[in-house]
């Protein structure tokens, strides 16, 4: 045997080691009752409270009698039983003098200690993730409260202390576990921009809108608007266009890009125009209209997105809550010049298509 212990990692998965070695057991009860007895170290358990922590719906004599059988599949299971587990007819309970390193021991002991980057780092997962029980769950929302309050101060230190790179990857792993929280978007606005990395700043933004639109119907708080505000109101522009978040960035499509991006140095010159995407499905349409929009707010354009569905009475058009009906959308270009629409017609098949959809393009533009 090791002479320094077991190893137990309960965050992320149930592992444990002795040496080199994995232990296995016998059953996922003898696991659950091998990390019930880790988790309440502190206190010994009587019989009757930990049968009833791992059979809560059994009878009392009925839970006794399975605590009975996963014990003895735990001490014919763990190496040097009785050096870890103390056993009497009225309690049973984790010797916490015994030589052992548990993850969560760790991860708790950095959190006491204030050490936030440690415990980030520590936290591999949640607590025994696929084990069931009212026990785990409890400690499982509370050691995963403390991951998400240390994500928060180790963005907070990282930002104190100039290592804006270390905050940014703590705010970047809080957006993914938590995406709902408009601070944390609010606060990777603040450190990209910080990094002089203005277009990913705004990109965030951006993901903020779309999440809390998509989850909650809500758009972003005034203090989140006001500091995507600023960062349009200054002069320096970034040296690339933005791209979403946790998506790879466009590549090819070059050309289509520059008529695009032509279209719109045309409309900034009074000439505006309508431009339709045509292809077939899949062939990247949605993902190049997205960064084109992207492209345009950057650059301070008002942009609305609108989709439409099939329905009873033909197609219908769904547009942005906060934008109002998509008639008032476009009530601003009502009057549109004499023979815009002819010149759309004939820019809209240039973008994506081929010859035999050229004439459907111009027809859907006149409409």
């Amino acid at each position: 045997m090791n002479s320094e212990g077991l190893v137990i990692k309960l965050l992320g998965q149930f592992r444990v080691r002795a040496g080199d070695a994995t232990i296995t057991f016998e059953s996922a009860r003898a696991e659950s009752l091998l990390a019930l007895l880790v988790l309440h170290q502190d206190r010994p358990l009587s019989r009757q409270e930990a049968a009833y922590q791992l059979w809560p719906d059994s009878a009392p004599a009925q839970a006794l009698t399975n605590f009975r059988h996963v014990l003895h599949k735990l001490r014919h299971g763990l190496p040097e039983f009785e050096r870890y587990v103390e056993v009497t007819p009225r309690i049973v309970c984790w010797r916490a003098e015994a030589a052992c390193v548990v993850d969560v021991r760790q991860f708790e002991d950095a959190v006491r200690r204030g050490s936030w980057f440690e415990v980030v780092d520590m936290y591999d997962g949640d607590l025994l993730p696929g084990y069931a029980g009212e026990w785990i769950d409890v400690a499982r929302a509370r050691l995963r409260e403390e991951f998400l309050g240390a994500l928060e101060h180790a963005i907070s230190v990282g930002e104190g202390s100039n290592d804006v790179s270390a905050a940014i990857c703590c705010g970047e792993r809080l957006r993914r576990e938590e995406p709902l929280r408009e601070q944390t978007y609010l606060s990777l606005m603040r450190l990209y921009d910080s990094r002089g990395d203005r277009a990913l700043a705004v990109c965030v933004y951006h993901e903020c809108v779309t999440i809390l639109e998509r989850e909650l119907g809500v758009v972003p708080a005034a203090a989140t608007r006001a500091a995507y505000d600023a960062l349009l109101a200054r002069d320096d522009v970034p040296a690339r266009p933005p791209t979403r978040l946790g998506r790879l960035p466009l590549v090819g499509r070059a050309e289509q890009r520059a008529k695009l991006t032509a279209a719109w140095r045309a409309a900034e010159r009074e000439n505006p125009q309508l431009l339709l995407l045509v292809g077939e499905a899949g062939v990247g349409k949605t993902r190049l209209a997205s960064e084109f929009r992207a492209w345009c707010a950057h650059r301070g354009a008002a942009t609305a997105s609108a989709r439409a569905y099939p329905g009873r009475r033909g197609t219908r058009l769904r547009t942005d809550r906060r934008l109002g009906s998509f008639p008032d959308l476009l009530h601003p270009f009502a009057e549109p010049r004499p023979g815009a629409l002819d010149r759309a017609g004939a820019v809209a098949p240039r973008i994506i298509g081929d010859g035999a959809r050229c004439g459907a393009a111009r027809a859907i533009a006149r409409e």
